[in-house]
């Protein structure tokens, strides 16, 4: 128990049912795939809890549900595309300590690649997955960094962070709303655009994307793409939010964030095998009864002995449901044994 944190969070954990795209596996429900998995500690850890949360985000949503969990076991609320996660990661590299800046937010700025097709606009990767290495990143920083400087955008690169990925600050990210990483990959991003959605009417909404259209057209030409057959020709903005700390508070908020474990279920492969992939299910069902003898047999214990602030939380690309141990009253004991012993009647899948 002592290794394993008392918050988990498990992505692509709930079967997909993705209510606003095709549906996948539609020759199984979603409870279906669910009860044929074998595992038997989820099962034991559901009738020793209780939902303490259940969410099903809408289609213009800008944070998903592992981010939305993330969020609420950090005690941020639900302020949609607004979750601070840039900030949280400049107070994890100690970047927040070593500026003096102020009057401004958080963002991550992220090189990515867009593709134009009948009209509407996808994004198809960021620059992690398109395999760009820290010399070139390095080499783009030095290329777009003026821009973003003469537009009072201040952008800190750090080891820790991937290539083609930095933090920035500026009071141009104060009240903007922004869809992350996970919520556009892979998705027509026409509706999350800045200027669009909630972002729509902000102030500095024409400056950013000015800016945008300013670095696509440095980036269509620039060096990094010679050899590319996807070209990196944009960036994204995300992680914008602001968390109200005194300096006393950072390390209490960093503790509760080294708290938290984010689990893939399908850990590295997650984007090579799509719903309707004939090893889908297989993969994932061996990824499931990896955590269920790791993760969960662990938490089990916890549950049992109603320990304080243990949580899991199994998402979905739309959903999350959030288990929290409950104490076993003779009654609540009683109708367990009668209860259902499929896991998706327990999760009313």
């Amino acid at each position: 128990m002592q290794n394993i944190p008392k918050k988990l969070i498990l992505n692509n954990a709930l079967p997909p049912n993705d209510t606003y795209t095709e549906q996948p596996n539609a020759f199984k429900s979603p409870a279906q795939l669910i009860n044929e998995l074998k595992i038997p500690n989820l099962s034991k850890i559901l009738k020793l809890s209780e939902q303490s949360f259940r969410q099903t985000i809408v289609h213009d949503a800008l944070n998903t549900p592992d981010e939305i969990a993330t969020a609420r076991a950090l005690g941020w609320g639900n302020q949609d595309g607004e979750l601070p996660f840039a900030q949280l990661k400049a107070l994890e590299l100690g970047l927040i300590t070593s500026t003096e800046l102020k009057g401004g937010s958080w963002a991550f700025i992220t090189l990515c690649s867009w593709h134009v097709q009948h009209g509407q606009v996808t994004f198809s990767a960021d620059a992690q997955d398109l395999g760009l290495d820290h010399d070139a990143s390095e080499q783009v920083l030095n290329d777009i960094k003026p821009y973003f400087d003469e537009d009072s955008i201040h952008i800190f690169t750090h080891p820790e962070l991937p290539p083609g990925q930095w933090l920035a600050y500026s009071d141009h990210f104060n009240d903007l709303a922004c869809a992350s990483l996970k919520r556009v990959s892979g998705r027509v991003i026409d509706d999350f655009l800045i200027g669009t959605g909630k972002s729509a009417n902000h102030k500095s909404e024409r400056l950013l994307r000015r800016l945008q259209n300013e670095m696509q057209m440095l980036l269509y030409q620039h060096s990094i793409n010679d050899k590319r057959s996807v070209l990196i020709n944009s960036f994204w903005i995300s992680g914008t939010g602001a968390l109200d700390l005194l300096d006393k508070d950072f390390q209490h908020t960093l503790d509760l964030y080294r708290n938290i474990k984010i689990v893939d279920i399908f850990k590295e492969n997650i984007n090579f095998l799509s719903p309707d992939h004939p090893e889908w299910f297989k993969t994932w069902s061996s990824g499931w009864q990896h955590i269920d003898a790791t993760y969960l047999k662990e938490l089990l214990g916890a549950y049992a002995e109603l320990i304080e602030g243990t949580e899991i939380s199994l998402c979905n690309d739309t959903s999350c449901i959030t288990l929290t141990p409950v104490e076993q009253s003779w009654s609540r004991k009683l109708k367990s044994l009668f209860s259902s012993s499929k896991i998706s009647q327990l999760l009313s899948l």
